[in-house]
């Protein structure tokens, strides 16, 4: 979890910084689920000469309700390096999120 501050708060360097990219799945059943991923820019494909897309918090749940997604950020973004929570409050960190524009995820955000 210590890679998504490192490489997806607003205090990273240009060229380490990334998005935190959340997407909605549909279609899996009842249930929903919501991952993130964020490519890691300390690491390159030899082949390719990109970087790798690593996978980041996964939630699974029922409704696309304002508050479920306000609560899974929240849950992450204190996970990301423990004391980001306290950071964000302070104005201190803020977290690039990235969206298909869903809007009650673009609201929690």
């Amino acid at each position: 979890m210590k890679d998504l501050s490192r490489f997806c708060s607003t205090n990273t360097p240009p060229h380490m910084k990334t998005v935190l990219d959340t997407d909605r799945t549909f279609n899996l059943g009842l249930c929903y689920v919501t991952t993130c991923v964020h490519c890691n820019m300390s690491v390159v494909y030899k082949t390719i000469l990109d970087n790798p897309i690593f996978m980041g918090p996964v939630m699974f749940h029922y409704d696309g309700r304002l508050e479920t997604y306000k609560t899974f950020l929240r849950a992450s973004c204190d996970a990301f390096c423990g004391e980001v929570g306290v950071a964000e409050r302070n104005g201190d960190v803020e977290l690039l999120f990235g969206s298909d524009e869903e809007k009650a995820l673009v609201r929690a955000a």
